[in-house]
């Protein structure tokens, strides 16, 4: 009997294999929301308790709203390591500057250093054994799978094939082998559904339902993804006391009984701690309790009135297929490293047509899978965020009845050969054990997509940086040294020559974040000072930049110094230079005055095999890398790019040529004049090239000498309070940026008042610790304006300032000084109506002129002026194209101007392109003279930028005269 279940312990050893290999392979926190699942555990293993506060909760991350079974058990080696250093890894989300590195460009949470390699210490090691903690709850699920199969189909090879599914689907190796709260409820709702089998069998059902409930109270402490699980619990036992209702009413007492037991004390926590009943009510306030501090935009929705939003065909075409490739593998935190497409199609087909088919099927639960479907569904029309709703993990609680509905539709073809056979009256024994095949062949194919994945996953992460922040490496040359208030040279190595290479390893340790990339030149020379090696580059080959570096980081820098051919063993000194963004030195040291040099063989060798970065020598360099040749060429050599401009070398000491990869130079194949040896560079793409803005909108107002705001598009001037309005600014670096500076746009009232703008990092989290000088950047936005905002004309006020110190904004300068201005005014900008006081809805003015300006404006007519003012009155024809000034000419009887009162209608408060067709403007002016008997005014328009007038219709005139 038991070598039945044989095959199930070699498919439970694999898993044991993949799944550790998959934990060990992933670097940490690369795997969907697993350090948040950390940083709760870490709450909870710290204070020994869950956390009772909003500020707690936000101290703990987004998932300590959700419920903690599972991130009490992986507190246990957290508090059991405690504090043992390294206490911290380099989460890119915790300084701008963890960016540089990547320029950006990452799809990893952190940087990986040593810290995290093998012999695991202190958080690291912590987090694997949580892992091992998630692979052990994982491990569990196969079995109970393979249980649930064997007792809903009595056929071992159904079970067995199963298992094997369910064990060896990528996706699933995966998040089991991570930290995540699925790999607890999936064990738990697979053992409920196996109780739920027996209970339809059971003659003692009572008892039976105070266990489902007890498992229905966990898996909810688990994760509030279990309730579908309720429905299909209590569905199963409202269907087997068909009308028995006073046993139906008993048995979902005792099942809640059951769930209260183990479940309840998590909603009582919530409960206390959390309600809003003062605010909202029982029943509201008791709601907003499970949600309280969530960044789940559905769980936010709990207790208010649901804001639905149906999703269009194609959303849901888009929907669903995300689904089904996250269903079976989408790798990495955001689930950016994907399988080829024709994989996933070829897997969406047999998994639609495997749970078409179960459903048809006569076993019971086998509508399962459709119960977890709603949920996910039901938070997408809620939040409408496909990424986060459509995880194929939240299927996962019901893998036991995927996996088997897999494996029947597997063994199929073997059922239909058998029968085939049997009709044609051969002996089917020699087919008996054909199933064989098909199980195995799936499983052999699942073992190679598992192979692909860990391999597809090993090449999407870079090498791990060299730096540990708590222990230092043995140095063989101790030399402590202050080169610069930020980098101390703790000493050095050397290694034997390689190919004409002396690999020397530096190590560091930063003191403070440098302010600047420092440049690190190794130069070997002779005694009589003829250079015969050198290197110039940043740190790890331009991989880790100085201004990414922690106070206290311990970094190891080993660097191959390519060296000029000689015949003979020569002596020579190693000096190490520091050099500024400039080129310029900062700090000289002499490491060494008698360095014997064997000789060195005419060898030509390429940047691949002289690279510093740690890449494998096949990955192609980007910013900052450092390409250094060794080349026969007596000339310095030119580095062609793929448009054909050629780049001189940094430096040239005959037969050594480096260049560093600057961030304008194109992406492509570069190569050496003369020479056949291709480069690859694969840049950021960045913008150098002046955008074409409009005059009017023109600015190059310069903060700091440090960034300039070379112009903006306002396409939209009007717009209604609470609403928003576009706007693009046009920035451009001048000199390297050593602040991640936030852009504040306040929309400010004629009071100046703010009454919208949001400030925000440019382009979309575009940090400017990643711009370069000359780079141009268009950073486009919308502007919110407040509800509350009155109707009137507002000014958007744009400028800069630190992102940790928001009360500090760069000032501007002109001609190289500051000036006492720290922002720029962009507009007019029309909320809602007119101005107050601006407009009237009729007039009837003391003397009617309605003349038409340039077929825009009219002037209806003036009152007769008193004293030295004149009130005029304008009415839009239609929407201006511009903002006209209004020109009041006082002419002697000779037509000599005596005076004259230029301005914008309504003394500025309403300018004319933002009229709208139909409106009255009342105009009053101040006149420089009180006009005299024999006087004239006159009074027209014109535009400011260009000076040119509006013709009156009808005629060529440019000017109204005034009786």
């Amino acid at each position: 009997m038991l070598s039945k279940h044989v095959p199930l312990v070699f498919i439970l050893i694999g898993y044991l294999i993949l799944a550790l290999t998959f934990s060990v392979i992933i670097p940490l926190g690369e795997a969907p929301d697993e350090p948040a699942h950390l940083a709760y555990a870490q709450f909870i293993a710290k204070h020994q308790r869950l956390p009772s506060t909003l500020a707690e909760r936000q101290s703990a991350q987004y998932r300590s709203t959700w419920p903690p079974l599972y991130h009490i058990l992986i507190a246990v080696p957290l508090a059991l390591i405690g504090d043992a250093p390294p206490t911290r890894l380099k989460a890119v989300g915790d300084t701008p500057r963890r960016l540089i590195p990547t320029n950006g460009q990452t799809l990893a949470s952190f940087i990986h250093t040593t810290d995290e390699a093998w012999p695991w210490r202190g958080l690291p090691l912590a987090w694997h054994l949580g892992r091992f903690i998630s692979i052990a709850l994982t491990f569990s699920a196969i079995i109970l799978t393979y249980m649930i199969a064997l007792r809903l189909t009595q056929r071992h090879e159904i079970a067995t094939l199963a298992a094997a599914i369910h064990a060896f689907i990528p996706q699933m190796l995966f998040i089991g082998s991570v930290l995540n709260d699925d790999n607890l409820l999936i064990p738990l709702t697979s053992l409920t559904l196996l109780k739920l089998i027996d209970f339809q069998k059971s003659a003692r059902r009572g008892r039976d339902c105070l266990i489902l409930g007890g498992l229905l109270g966990l898996a909810i402490t688990a994760k509030y993804n279990a309730l579908p699980l309720w429905v299909i619990v209590i569905g199963t036992v409202i269907s087997q006391n068909r009308r028995r209702f006073a046993m139906v009413w008993r048995s979902i007492l005792i099942l809640l009984m059951g769930a209260l037991l183990t479940g309840g004390w998590w909603f009582a926590f919530c409960g206390f701690h959390f309600n809003q009943i003062d605010q909202h009510g029982w029943l509201k306030g008791s709601l907003v309790a499970l949600s309280a501090g969530t960044s789940d935009a559905s769980l936010r929705q709990l207790g208010n009135t649901p804001q639905f939003s149906y999703p269009t065909l194609t959303d849901g075409y888009k929907w669903s297929g995300l689904l089904l490739q996250s269903f079976w593998g989408l790798f990495g935190g955001g689930g950016t490293i994907e399988l080829p497409s024709w994989v996933y199609v070829g897997l969406a087909i047999f998994t639609v047509s495997s749970l078409a088919s179960l459903s048809l099927s006569p076993y019971p639960l086998r509508f399962t899978p459709f119960f977890f479907l709603p949920l996910p569904m039901l938070r997408f029309m809620l939040s409408g965020n496909f990424i986060e709703t459509a995880q194929g993990r939240h299927l996962f609680p019901s893998i036991s009845i995927i996996a088997l509905a897999f494996a029947m539709q597997i063994l199929k073809p073997y059922r239909f050969l058998k029968t085939y056979i049997a009709m044609q009256i051969l002996k089917p024994y020699r087919f008996l054990k054909t199933y064989k095949v098909f199980g195995n062949a799936v499983i052999f194919a699942l073992l190679s997509l598992n192979g692909y994945t860990m391999w597809l996953i090993q090449a999407s992460y870079p090498p791990a940086i060299p730096l540990q922040t708590t222990a230092r490496w043995p140095v063989a040359y101790p030399m402590p040294t202050k080169l610069t208030q930020a980098m101390h040279l703790v000493g050095y190595d050397l290694a034997p020559l390689v190919h004409g290479t002396l690999p020397v390893t530096l190590i560091w340790q930063a003191k403070a974040p440098a302010p600047t990339d420092y440049l690190i030149e190794l130069t070997l020379h002779t005694p009589d000072g003829t250079m015969i090696g050198n290197w110039l580059g940043q740190p790890i080959g331009g991989r880790y930049p100085t201004r990414a570096w922690d106070k206290g980081d311990f970094l190891r820098d080993t660097i191959p110094v390519p060296l000029k051919p000689s015949l003979s063993a020569i002596t020579a000194a190693l000096t190490l230079r520091l050099l500024d963004q400039t080129r310029q030195p900062v700090a000289s040291l002499l490491l060494t005055r008698s360095l014997a040099i064997p000789p060195i063989d005419n060898r030509p060798m390429s940047p691949y095999q002289l690279r510093a970065d740690g890449l494998p020598e096949a990955a192609p360099f980007s910013y900052r890398s450092t390409l250094s040749f060794r080349s026969t060429q007596s000339e310095p050599p030119q580095l062609v790019a793929p448009n054909g401009q050629l780049y001189a070398p940094m430096q040239w000491p005959v037969a050594i040529a480096n260049f560093i990869v600057e961030a304008d130079w194109p992406s492509g194949a570069y190569h050496l004049q003369n020479s056949a040896e291709i480069v690859q560079i694969v840049q950021r793409p960045r913008q150098f090239a002046r955008p074409a803005i409009s005059p009017e909108n023109y600015l190059a107002a310069n903060f700091l000498n440090t960034i300039t705001l070379l112009g903006y598009d306002l396409p939209q001037r009007r717009v209604k309070a609470g609403q928003s309005f576009p706007l693009t600014l046009y920035w451009r670096a001048e000199s390297p940026i050593g602040e991640n500076l936030t852009v504040f746009n306040h929309l400010l009232d004629s009071q100046t008042m703010q009454r919208g703008g949001a400030d925000h990092i440019p382009q979309n989290h575009y940090t400017t610790l990643l711009w370069v000088p000359k780079e141009i950047v268009s950073d486009s936005v919308n502007v919110p304006v407040q509800a509350t905002a009155p109707n009137g004309i507002y000014w958007l006020h744009v400028g800069l300032y630190p992102a940790n110190q928001p009360t500090k904004s760069l000032p501007l300068t002109k001609d190289g000084q500051m000036i006492d201005q720290t922002s720029v005014r962009l507009g007019p900008i029309k909320v809602g109506g007119p101005p107050v006081e601006v407009t009237v809805a009729q007039v009837t003015p003391e003397h009617r002129i309605n003349k038409i300006f340039g077929q825009e404006l009219t002037l209806l007519g003036y009152d007769t002026p008193t004293a030295n003012r004149l009130i005029l009155y304008w009415q839009a024809k239609t929407i201006p194209r511009t903002d006209y000034q209004v020109f009041v000419h006082i002419l002697n009887e000779s037509g000599t101007v005596l005076a004259q009162a230029d301005g914008a209608p309504a003394q500025g408060a309403y300018p004319t392109s933002l009229w709208d067709m139909g409106e009255i403007i009342v105009d009053p002016r101040e006149l420089p003279l009180v006009v005299s008997k024999g006087q004239v005014i006159k009074v027209g328009l014109y535009r400011l930028d260009t000076g040119a007038r509006l013709t009156v219709a009808g005629g060529s005139e440019d000017a109204v005269e005034l009786k």
